[in-house]
């Protein structure tokens, strides 16, 4: 049985410590997030979050499958990609799937490299998983 656990690429669904300055400066909090890019020390991600509105009463877009990406619970999407210190990402608890990355791009204004990076990622994890 494989226990080394999985590495941080993107596609993969963490716990990061995300800085939440427009609620509390200088504060953050641990959520699960996608991770999208690496960009030297860090990582730009698309947050998740229990809560299913924003604070102006918006609905956010809701994550289709949350147990089948790690999550015990329903999940949303944050809001827009943030980057985060890469010393900020605690572990992987899952994986993104199609769907959750579709509702990424469409929300999240990613560039088209970004959104192709991505989309390819997962597929890999989705052709190693079916080989494994």
């Amino acid at each position: 049985m494989n226990t080394v656990p999985p590495p941080f690429v993107p596609g993969a669904v963490v716990l990061a410590d995300v800085r939440a300055p427009y609620l509390r400066p200088g504060s953050c909090k641990t959520r699960p997030a996608v991770l999208i890019r690496r960009i030297g020390g860090s990582w730009l991600i698309a947050g998740l979050t229990t809560l299913p509105r924003f604070a102006d009463g918006r609905a956010r877009l809701s994550v289709p499958n949350p147990s089948k990406i790690g999550l015990s619970g329903p999940g949303y999407l944050w809001g827009k990609p943030v980057r985060v210190s890469a010393l900020d990402i605690e572990r992987v608890i899952g994986f993104a799937d199609d769907v959750l990355v579709e509702q990424i791009v469409r929300a999240g204004q990613l560039l088209p490299r970004d959104a192709r990076a991505l989309r390819r990622a997962v597929r890999n994890h989705q052709n190693a998983q079916q080989v494994a």
